[in-house]
């Protein structure tokens, strides 16, 4: 359970959380960039970073909602929130891709928790996944998981917000022609939004989930049915 304490276990342990080595697959999937290189919205660090901003808005405000709400039910033994905060997420997914690549990755997330700890609560959410029982989202997984790690909503939402972005930048590297300096540069731009995202995040319900991306979404169909991929779908 979380004790609100900034020690160096905890701040390792998000390091951890949010390492691009995690093994959970994050690299197998480009959050829909791939297609939007290919369509020409995205082809410059500035076409790049609007798009990034995109892609963390839906992400903070959906994935960050359920997380947020999954930690918090998590520390209260509300276990039946949980479920609810993952039917929800899952549902509010347009694309089957977005809700494919929530499901793998909420999966080995769920695996590599159970191997780091033995946490109740942890052990039925992954007994659940197993038995088909819970789609399994990945923001699901994470708001667990930082609960039983002692993560703060902060640091979850930071770590969720990073990962959301990064798994773009670094597609865009495999994708396009931008330079490391240049993903760098936008990671560092978008930080000033999370703030600002958080409090919105913290202000809706589970219910009140904002996903809407029409452009992300039309990318994701474009992606699903297109024959040149780097990335999986």
């Amino acid at each position: 359970m979380r004790d609100n304490r900034h020690t160096a276990a905890v701040v390792m342990r998000l390091l951890q959380l949010s390492d691009s080595a995690l093994p959970i697959g994050t690299f197998s999937f480009s959050n829909t960039l791939e297609s939007a290189v290919e369509w020409g919205v995205v082809g410059d660090r500035e076409s790049l970073k609007e798009y990034c901003t995109e892609v963390l808005r839906v992400a903070a405000l959906s994935d960050g909602v359920a997380a947020l709400h999954a930690l918090k039910a998590c520390d209260k033994g509300r276990y039946d929130d949980i479920l609810r905060a993952d039917k929800l997420l899952f549902c509010s997914k347009a694309s089957g891709e977005a809700r494919l690549m929530t499901q793998r990755m909420g999966r080995k997330l769920a695996e590599l928790g159970v191997a780091l700890s033995s946490d109740a609560t942890l052990l039925r959410w992954h007994d659940d996944i197993r038995r088909g029982e819970v789609a399994g989202c990945c923001a699901v997984s994470q708001g667990i998981i930082a609960s039983v790690f002692g993560i703060g909503e902060e640091e979850l939402f930071a770590s969720l917000c990073y990962s959301a972005v990064m798994m773009i930048l670094s597609a865009a590297l495999r994708s396009m022609r931008v330079t490391h300096i240049a993903t760098q540069q936008i990671i560092g731009e978008l930080c000033g939004l999370t703030e600002p995202l958080l409090a919105e995040a913290r202000a809706l319900t589970i219910e009140d989930m904002q996903s809407f991306a029409p452009q992300y979404d039309i990318m994701a169909s474009l992606h699903e049915k297109g024959d040149k991929r780097l990335f999986m779908n």
